[in-house]
């Protein structure tokens, strides 16, 4: 998340004086950003997957899902 402000902190710099900072000196924090996200994404997803397969999920026979009310 912190990342993520600096980057947009950056880009309004980037935007509001396009004298002081050009698009050359940003566009390749941006490419590492990209690159640091997708690998964050990536170990997300592999650690989400290992935990969800540890739980199985058990059905049960009994299960009251209608009350019939007399």
């Amino acid at each position: 998340i912190i990342l993520s402000v600096v980057m947009i902190c950056w880009d309004f710099v980037m935007l509001g004086s396009p004298l002081v900072v050009s698009f050359d000196e940003i566009g390749s924090a941006w490419i590492v950003y990209y690159l640091t996200c997708l690998a964050f994404s990536i170990v997300m997803l592999i650690q989400f997957n290992r935990n969800n397969t540890d739980r199985k999920v058990v059905y049960k026979e009994n299960v009251l899902d209608d009350l019939e009310f007399e």
